[in-house]
C-alpha cells in the first residue's frame, strides 16, 4: 500500500543532481519515489533507474517509473535491476494497459494507474489489480495547468471500497489536512519537495529538501494521527 509522501522527481536534472535531490528525500523518511522524464535518451533512461532503484532498495522505498518507454523496461526487467519487491509502473489514460505491462514485465509488475477526475478509471484499474489509483489535479498546477481538477470526495469513495489512492496536483502543505480527512493514502509532491519542477534557480540545495521532506512528513502523519 502507497502511504505518506510520494516524491516525484523534478525533470531535466543532471544525474549527480537528480541522485542528491532522491537520496535527500529518502533519507528524510519519504517511501515512494516516482522518476518521470520526457525525451530522455535510451541509455541515459537505463542509467538514471538503475541508479535510483538501487538507492531506492538502500532506503527500502518504492522506486517508480513514469514514462519509461517499453523497450526500455523491458531492458532493465531482463538485466535484473528493478528489484520486484521495490518496484513498479505509473501509467495514464495514453500508456500500455495493466495487461500489456504484465505480459512485457511479468505477471508480478506492480503498477499505478492515474484516473484524473474518473470513478469508472478507478474501479477498471482496480479490477484489473493497480497497486493504486491517483486522482487529479486536486488543485491548480504549476505542472499540468490544463490538467482536470478531480474532486476530493474521490478519495472517501476510494477508501469505503478499499483502493489504495493517491492525490496529485498542486499540492502545498497547507493542503495536506483536507487531502488525509478526505480520505487520500498518500500526495505526490514535486515543487513543494525540491523547490521547482525542474533545473532551475528555485530548484533547492540537497539540505534544504532534506528538511523540506522533513516538515512535509511530520505535516501528513500529524493529520493521519486525527484523521
Amino acid at each position: 500500500m502507497i502511504e505518506g509522501i510520494y516524491a516525484i522527481t523534478p525533470s531535466g536534472l543532471d544525474e549527480n543532481r537528480l541522485l542528491e535531490s532522491a537520496e535527500a528525500v529518502l533519507e528524510a523518511g519519504v517511501a515512494t519515489l516516482q522518476l518521470r522524464e520526457k525525451g530522455l535518451a535510451h541509455d541515459l533512461w537505463i542509467q538514471r533507474a538503475q541508479s535510483l532503484a538501487n538507492l531506492c532498495a538502500k532506503y527500502g522505498a518504492l522506486f517508480v517509473l513514469n514514462d519509461a518507454p517499453a523497450d526500455v523496461l523491458s531492458v532493465l526487467v531482463q538485466q535484473g535491476e528493478l528489484d520486484e519487491a521495490h518496484f513498479a509502473v505509473h501509467v495514464g489514460r495514453d500508456d500500455l494497459s495493466i495487461a500489456q505491462l504484465k505480459g512485457l514485465l511479468g505477471e508480478r509488475v506492480r503498477v499505478g494507474v492515474s484516473c484524473y477526475n474518473d470513478w469508472s478509471l478507478a474501479e477498471q484499474a482496480t479490477a484489473e489489480g493497480a497497486l493504486y489509483v491517483a486522482f487529479g489535479a486536486v488543485y491548480p498546477s504549476s505542472t499540468k495547468p490544463l490538467a482536470v481538477q478531480a474532486p476530493l470526495s474521490l478519495f472517501g469513495r476510494a477508501r469505503a471500497n478499499a483502493y489504495n489512492s493517491v492525490a496529485i496536483g498542486g499540492i502545498g502543505l497547507g493542503h495536506l489536512r483536507a487531502l488525509v480527512e478526505a480520505g487520500a493514502d498518500a500526495v505526490a509532491v514535486i515543487s513543494g519537495l525540491f523547490g521547482a519542477s525542474g533545473p532551475t534557480e528555485d530548484l533547492l540545495e540537497p539540505e534544504q529538501i532534506g528538511s523540506e521532506a522533513s516538515r512535509w512528513i511530520e505535516e501528513f502523519e500529524t493529520w493521519r494521527s486525527r484523521a
